[in-house]
């Protein structure tokens, strides 16, 4: 992406059965790999909220044990 951190992931593309009756002609068989298809998203969004998450759990967590003593 833009050189942030990004979360990617990658899956074949796999010819079947249907695939072969229009594109035989290219040379693929039923199995073979013909491409794949690739999906990536920021992980900033994740990360602000798994910031604010942790910093709620550790103040919740300090207030209850301060609470105990």
């Amino acid at each position: 992406m833009d050189g942030s951190d990004s979360l990617r992931l990658m899956r074949p593309m796999v010819m079947h059965e249907g695939c072969v009756k229009c594109h035989s002609h290219l040379g693929f068989k039923v199995g073979n790999i013909r491409g794949e298809v690739s999906i990536s998203m920021p992980l900033a969004p994740y990360k602000t909220a798994t910031e604010q998450s942790l910093r709620s759990l550790v103040i919740s967590h300090t207030l209850l044990s301060d609470r105990r003593c």
